[in-house]
């Protein structure tokens, strides 16, 4: 029952992997006033906010950018975004007068049968990536438009590749996996 402004994006992390719902989660840092609202818990229920939304799910999202790496059949990556921020206080104030962004860093990392051994080398070039995931849902049949979107969303990391593991599985697949980051200023 409490309102507040001045949230700002901290960090943003999701996960997709094949027959799972994709798990999501987000961090909001908070700089400006926090007073008692009676009346939001009251409309809460008749607002389009508690109508079910589509959720996104793995088995008709996309891994896209992986081919070129040598994983060719990816079955799961994380994403996430952080944000550094900083607050300005002014003198005998204690909520901020403006909050800048500082940097925001981007990762994402893709495992998946197979691996480009050329990229596990030690060369000093650096190793570059250009990862997507397209997001959508299950898109059933005969749901309401607000519950069966298909395509919902794509977000992309590109930059350098951080870490890469080659392994074999117990029965016998050639799993791949890689970290790529992203800063931007």
């Amino acid at each position: 029952e409490y309102r507040f402004s001045g949230a700002y994006l901290e960090i943003f992390n999701f996960s997709v992997s094949r027959n799972a719902i994709v798990n999501a989660s987000a961090s909001f840092d908070i700089y400006g006033p926090l007073t008692k609202d009676t009346s939001i818990s009251s409309s809460y229920y008749s607002t389009g906010l508690y109508q079910q939304k589509s959720i996104p799910h793995g088995d008709n999202s996309t891994i896209v950018g992986t081919t070129s790496l040598g994983i060719h059949h990816p079955v799961s990556c994380s994403y996430n975004i952080k944000v550094d921020r900083v607050p300005r206080v002014s003198l005998n104030q204690s909520i901020p007068t403006r909050v800048s962004k500082k940097a925001t860093t981007i990762s994402m990392s893709v495992n998946g049968e197979g691996l480009d051994p050329s990229l596990l080398t030690d060369s000093t070039l650096s190793k570059r990536a250009n990862l997507s995931v397209l997001l959508s849902d299950l898109n059933y049949q005969g749901f309401s438009k607000e519950n069966s979107n298909g395509f919902m969303n794509m977000l992309t990391c590109s930059g350098i590749i951080e870490s890469q593991n080659l392994s074999v599985s117990s029965d016998g697949y050639l799993n791949g996996s890689l970290s790529v980051k992203q800063h931007l200023r």
